[in-house]
């Protein structure tokens, strides 16, 4: 369930941060939003999920291979339940956990899954195994991983030997196991476990009779933190993201998702470079254009693999 905070300095972290106003005159209590979830889908409940709002697929497929996809609600929560049909005519339903085994199709090319009756649409490539190194005996092995990724943010791993049923692999950032929401033979895309302790961290990867492997990454929380004081129409505000579990300056990016409503001054999205040290913060300023609700998205920015 979405969490909400008015009128303090409670920097709520989420997979996007948010931040949310509503007032008649830009002059209420500022409002951070959070869009949780985590536990429910760490824990595979989804019970208490909403109305479906994305999809999740593996970043590639492999042709005639199989490989899991997951149906999320605009709080992040797995939807169980959910009629979806792909583009080569096969009809899918999410499970209780959220998510939908399928074959991808047997020749190369393009897959669309959308959900029945809504405009919501996902699409991945298809492609041809390379070789034999993606069979049955395939060890696992990465190509690609993140040095940096976000504790509310899922994450997306490249590589061979990964099994495309989502339960037959196991990631895991130190002690903690990430949830599986989306994979194929060469693509996974997880979720860490909320307690994932920030820092230096080892990622470990293992799939089901094909080994495993290990990465280093660092797990980084993205705050938000309120400017003092109501926001006035015409009147330049700042704001801050802090980035705490690692000392090193982080490149951010944040977006304005309500431009009648206000205006980053220096272009949207704004790309961000941290300060380091142990406040490890950015500053953006505002510039409120109009009452009414707003929302700013800040979260790290993609990385170069």
């Amino acid at each position: 369930m979405t969490a909400l905070a008015c009128g303090t300095m409670n920097a709520m972290r989420t997979w996007d941060i948010f931040f949310r106003l509503a007032a008649v005159t830009l002059l209420g209590a500022a409002c951070i939003a959070s869009a949780a979830g985590q536990a429910a889908v760490q824990n595979g409940s989804a019970s208490t999920a909403g109305r479906a709002r994305s999809i999740v697929l593996p970043r590639e497929l492999i042709a005639g291979a199989s490989a899991t996809l997951s149906v999320l609600d605009a709080a992040g929560r797995l939807v169980p339940g959910v009629a979806l049909e792909t583009t080569d005519g096969e009809n899918l339903h999410t499970d209780a956990t959220g998510r939908a085994i399928f074959a991808a199709p047997a020749a190369p090319g393009k897959l669309l899954v959308h959900v029945e009756g809504m405009m919501i649409a996902a699409s991945a490539p298809v492609v041809a195994a390379p070789d034999a190194a993606l069979g049955a005996s395939a060890n696992v092995q990465l190509t690609s991983s993140p040095h940096v990724l976000e504790l509310h943010n899922r994450f997306e791993l490249a590589g061979t030997g990964f099994r495309g049923i989502a339960d037959e692999n196991h990631v895991a950032i130190g002690e903690k196991q990430a949830l599986v929401l989306a994979a194929s033979p060469t693509s996974i895309v997880a979720l860490p476990d909320p307690g994932t302790s920030l820092g230096m961290a080892v990622l470990s990867v293992e799939a089901m009779n094909q080994g495993s492997t290990t990465a280093a990454t660092v797990v980084v929380a993205v705050e938000a933190i309120e400017p003092q004081g109501p926001l006035r129409v015409g009147q330049q505000t700042t704001f801050t993201v802090r980035v705490r579990g690692t000392r090193e300056p982080v490149a951010v990016e944040v977006s304005d998702l309500s431009p009648a409503i206000l205006r980053l001054t220096g272009g949207n999205p704004l790309k961000l470079t941290t300060s380091g040290g142990e406040m490890n913060e950015a500053q953006f300023e505002v510039v409120p254009l109009a009452a009414g609700k707003y929302s700013i998205r800040a979260r790290l920015a993609a990385q170069n693999e």
